[in-house]
């Protein structure tokens, strides 16, 4: 497999992460980006953007398109602002799109469901494949854990995360039946990512905790991602499909505009 990625808001801290391990990926031939237009980074190479600042003679873009245009697969983790554009560009180069990205003022899996009509789109809030599974546990015990257990869930990131709650939180209080106002949001100096649910009643309590220690697990799980789309038919994917492949089918046609 031989691929040219581009990642959409590639100096951002995830950006890079993503950026650092493809590049050590022989799977990926090319390695392109963009970044915000007011970002330091424009205009330099990206090997600036590694501890090791070995030059890979390719400029980080400003104009997403030139990214998008050029690239066989695109991972987004920019912001909410620029994701809408992103997805146009994506559908007029018929190009695959995995969206990390968080914050969105509406919900975007209703919206993204038409354009996945037209390419084949991935979306997550959260690229851990634990946070997968424990969506997964939501869906099998949520009509039982709801009857019978007061449910907790309490998310804490690092203090320069922008979206509280967490898309993370958003995405378990759904999985487990819980209203978005449930959520009890921390912000913290010390803590990168921590999802804390507790369930419990007057005989016995069940506490899941996932702890993020680095942003590794969200980059290799975005380049996971990336793998799993490719060369995929249009339709919408989540973490489900990556963690649990056998379960939903897509095989429906790209749509012809």
């Amino acid at each position: 497999m031989s691929i040219s990625l581009g990642i959409l808001g590639i100096t951002g801290k995830l950006g890079r992460m993503t950026a650092f391990h493809a590049k050590k990926n022989s799977s990926f031939r090319s390695i392109s980006g963009c970044g915000s237009p007011d970002s330091i980074w424009k205009g330099k190479d990206i090997g600036e953007l590694f501890e090791d600042k070995s030059p890979l003679e390719i400029c980080i873009e400003e104009d997403p398109e030139i990214i998008i245009q050029k690239s066989d697969i695109l991972i987004d983790v920019s912001s909410f602002e620029a994701t809408e554009n992103h997805i146009q560009l994506a559908i007029q180069y018929k190009k695959p799109l995995v969206i990390g990205v968080t914050g969105h003022p509406y919900d975007i899996e209703k919206s993204l469901e038409k354009s996945a009509e037209r390419i084949p789109i991935f979306f997550t809030p959260n690229f851990s494949p634990a946070i997968a599974i424990c969506n997964e546990i939501g869906f099998l015990f949520s009509k039982f854990l709801q009857e019978h257990y007061k449910m907790e869930l309490i998310e804490t990131h690092h203090i320069h995360k922008k979206d509280r709650p967490s898309g993370t939180s958003l995405q378990l209080a759904k999985a487990f039946g819980q209203s978005p106002d449930s959520i009890e949001s921390h912000r913290s100096e010390t803590i990168l990512a921590q999802h804390a649910l507790t369930f419990r009643n007057s005989e016995e309590v069940l506490e899941i905790t996932h702890k993020a220690f680095s942003r590794d697990v969200f980059a290799l799980g975005a380049l996971e991602a990336a793998f799993f789309l490719h060369k995929k038919p249009c339709g919408l994917y989540t973490m489900k499909d990556l963690v649990n492949p056998y379960e939903t089918i897509h095989n429906k046609p790209c749509a012809v505009v």
